[in-house]
């Protein structure tokens, strides 16, 4: 999708330095589909940086996303398949970013999730109640541990973007072997 494409609201909560269209291309086409992984099948991809498109054709799955599906193991189901993803590129992880372009999830990015959830906290068009508030800056003052704890975890491939509502789970009776896809 053109970033010019999403609301104003969008386009601050998914800021530019996150945008690059081709980054979700390159997964499927040169990280995804050599592996054997149950994610949909890349049939091909289209990008014109100067008439600013971008297409990503995929094999279609039939089913459900996450968050309609009451069955606690069917949510255990789909972690678990998360953590055979981010173990599967362990080795990989340093050879991956010459692939594709990769976010780095070191200290610094950590940090910056922090700063603008204080930006956020503090603007006029904040929904949080004000008690929240002071939970927000409670946490901001011990964050940097949390950064620094995340970032000295091993470097793999991390799926960005693993929410439940971007997360199909295959319809029974599927041939497919992974019950968790996903969905982008």
């Amino acid at each position: 999708m053109n970033r010019t494409h999403l609301t104003d609201a969008a386009r601050r909560i998914k800021p530019k330095f996150l945008y690059d269209p081709r980054r979700e291309i390159e997964i499927y086409r040169s990280v995804l589909a050599p592996q054997d992984l149950g994610t949909p099948t890349y049939y091909g991809s289209v990008a014109d940086d100067k008439a600013g498109y971008y297409w990503l054709f995929l094999e279609r799955v039939a089913g459900l996303e996450l968050r309609l599906i009451g069955d606690f193991d069917v949510w255990k189901q789909a972690a678990r398949w998360l953590a055979m993803l981010h173990a599967r590129f362990c080795d990989d992880a340093i050879k991956l970013p010459q692939t594709a372009p990769l976010l780095s999830y070191d200290a610094d990015f950590y940090r910056l999730w922090m700063r603008r959830a204080l930006t956020f906290h503090g603007s006029p068009d904040s929904a949080l109640p004000t008690d929240n508030h002071i939970s927000i800056e409670w946490i901001s003052r011990r964050y940097d541990q949390v950064a620094e704890f995340l970032a000295a975890l091993p470097v793999t491939l991390l799926h960005g973007e693993f929410y439940a509502s971007n997360i199909l789970v295959e319809e029974s009776g599927a041939s497919r072997r992974k019950p968790a896809h996903l969905r982008d």
